[in-house]
Protein backbone atom coordinates (compact mmCIF):
# COMPACT_ATOMS: atom_id res chain seq x y z
CA UNK A 1 0.00 0.00 0.00
CA UNK A 2 1.21 3.45 -1.02
CA UNK A 3 0.48 6.33 0.54
CA UNK A 4 1.59 9.99 0.66
CA UNK A 5 0.11 13.06 2.69
CA UNK A 6 0.21 16.74 2.73
CA UNK A 7 -0.32 19.39 5.69
CA UNK A 8 -1.46 23.05 4.40
CA UNK A 9 -2.59 25.63 6.26
CA UNK A 10 -6.46 27.41 5.88
CA UNK A 11 -5.71 29.64 2.87
CA UNK A 12 -7.24 29.32 -0.77
CA UNK A 13 -3.50 29.32 -1.82
CA UNK A 14 -2.58 26.80 -0.36
CA UNK A 15 -4.67 25.05 -2.52
CA UNK A 16 -2.46 25.37 -5.78
CA UNK A 17 0.11 23.74 -3.84
CA UNK A 18 -2.59 20.48 -2.70
CA UNK A 19 -3.50 20.19 -6.11
CA UNK A 20 0.26 19.97 -7.15
CA UNK A 21 0.93 17.19 -4.55
CA UNK A 22 -1.97 15.28 -5.99
CA UNK A 23 -0.67 15.40 -9.94
CA UNK A 24 2.62 14.53 -8.30
CA UNK A 25 1.40 11.76 -6.32
CA UNK A 26 -0.99 10.49 -9.68
CA UNK A 27 1.93 10.63 -11.75
CA UNK A 28 4.16 8.57 -9.38
CA UNK A 29 0.93 5.91 -9.36
CA UNK A 30 0.47 6.04 -12.93
CA UNK A 31 -3.45 7.36 -12.14
CA UNK A 32 -5.68 7.80 -15.15
CA UNK A 33 -6.21 11.60 -16.04
CA UNK A 34 -10.16 10.72 -14.78
CA UNK A 35 -8.90 9.64 -11.57
CA UNK A 36 -6.84 12.55 -11.10
CA UNK A 37 -9.77 14.73 -12.02
CA UNK A 38 -11.52 12.91 -9.04
CA UNK A 39 -9.39 13.50 -6.51
CA UNK A 40 -8.68 17.41 -7.48
CA UNK A 41 -12.61 17.68 -7.31
CA UNK A 42 -13.06 16.08 -4.30
CA UNK A 43 -9.85 17.79 -2.31
CA UNK A 44 -10.44 21.09 -3.23
CA UNK A 45 -14.27 20.64 -2.15
CA UNK A 46 -13.24 19.69 1.08
CA UNK A 47 -10.68 22.17 1.33
CA UNK A 48 -12.93 25.11 0.71
CA UNK A 49 -15.13 23.91 2.78
CA UNK A 50 -12.81 23.55 5.78
CA UNK A 51 -11.37 26.99 5.07
CA UNK A 52 -14.92 29.18 4.04
CA UNK A 53 -16.88 27.61 6.61
CA UNK A 54 -15.01 25.43 9.28
CA UNK A 55 -12.03 28.02 9.69
CA UNK A 56 -14.45 31.19 8.44
CA UNK A 57 -11.68 32.62 6.68
CA UNK A 58 -9.16 32.25 9.72
CA UNK A 59 -5.61 31.52 7.95
CA UNK A 60 -4.39 29.92 11.06
CA UNK A 61 -6.43 26.54 10.67
CA UNK A 62 -4.86 23.07 9.83
CA UNK A 63 -5.84 20.83 6.63
CA UNK A 64 -4.17 17.46 6.63
CA UNK A 65 -4.73 14.77 3.11
CA UNK A 66 -3.29 11.37 2.93
CA UNK A 67 -3.87 10.09 -0.89
CA UNK A 68 -4.08 5.67 -0.44
CA UNK A 69 -3.41 3.37 -2.69
CA UNK A 70 -4.94 -0.54 -2.54
CA UNK A 71 -4.72 -2.76 -5.40
CA UNK A 72 -8.59 -2.20 -6.23
CA UNK A 73 -9.12 0.85 -4.74
CA UNK A 74 -7.97 4.84 -3.68
CA UNK A 75 -8.80 6.60 -0.66
CA UNK A 76 -8.38 10.18 0.35
CA UNK A 77 -8.61 10.92 3.51
CA UNK A 78 -9.25 14.88 4.41
CA UNK A 79 -8.81 16.18 8.31
CA UNK A 80 -9.67 19.73 9.76
CA UNK A 81 -9.72 20.85 13.08
CA UNK A 82 -12.51 22.93 12.38
CA UNK A 83 -15.72 22.89 14.83
CA UNK A 84 -17.43 20.12 14.41
CA UNK A 85 -19.33 20.13 10.97
CA UNK A 86 -20.87 16.84 8.63
CA UNK A 87 -21.08 18.37 4.95
CA UNK A 88 -22.68 15.15 4.19
CA UNK A 89 -25.18 15.74 6.16
CA UNK A 90 -25.50 19.88 6.94
CA UNK A 91 -24.40 20.78 2.91
CA UNK A 92 -27.86 21.93 1.08
CA UNK A 93 -29.41 19.21 -1.18
CA UNK A 94 -29.19 20.83 -4.32
CA UNK A 95 -31.85 20.54 -6.89
CA UNK A 96 -30.07 19.31 -9.97
CA UNK A 97 -33.30 19.41 -12.24
CA UNK A 98 -33.28 22.88 -11.22
CA UNK A 99 -31.88 25.86 -13.51
CA UNK A 100 -28.82 28.18 -12.90
CA UNK A 101 -31.27 30.63 -12.55
CA UNK A 102 -33.56 28.73 -10.21
CA UNK A 103 -30.81 27.11 -8.52
CA UNK A 104 -30.02 27.91 -4.89
CA UNK A 105 -26.64 28.64 -3.87
CA UNK A 106 -24.46 25.58 -1.87
CA UNK A 107 -24.77 21.79 -1.62
CA UNK A 108 -23.47 21.28 -5.20
CA UNK A 109 -19.82 20.03 -4.21
CA UNK A 110 -20.75 17.83 -1.93
CA UNK A 111 -23.53 16.57 -4.12
CA UNK A 112 -20.93 15.57 -7.13
CA UNK A 113 -18.59 13.99 -4.27
CA UNK A 114 -20.83 11.80 -3.59
CA UNK A 115 -21.28 10.79 -7.52
CA UNK A 116 -17.72 10.06 -8.21
CA UNK A 117 -16.89 8.24 -5.06
CA UNK A 118 -17.23 4.74 -4.06
CA UNK A 119 -17.89 5.37 -0.64
CA UNK A 120 -17.74 8.93 1.29
CA UNK A 121 -17.68 9.30 4.99
CA UNK A 122 -17.19 11.42 7.73
CA UNK A 123 -16.55 11.01 11.51
CA UNK A 124 -15.19 13.53 14.54
CA UNK A 125 -11.84 12.20 15.69
CA UNK A 126 -11.56 14.20 18.87
CA UNK A 127 -11.13 17.49 18.00
CA UNK A 128 -11.32 16.77 14.28
CA UNK A 129 -13.07 16.22 11.28
CA UNK A 130 -12.18 13.69 9.28
CA UNK A 131 -13.74 12.68 5.67
CA UNK A 132 -12.81 9.59 3.79
CA UNK A 133 -13.65 9.27 0.08
CA UNK A 134 -12.88 6.07 -1.46
CA UNK A 135 -12.73 5.34 -5.53
CA UNK A 136 -12.79 2.90 -7.76
CA UNK A 137 -9.34 2.31 -9.16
Amino acid sequence: MDFAEIEARSTIEEIDRIVAFIDAWCEAQALSDELRFKLHLVAEEFSMNAIMHGYRDREDGWIHIRLVAKPDALSLIFQDEAPLFDPLVEAATPDVTASVEERQVGGLGVHLVKEMTRFVGYRRDGQRNVLTADFDR
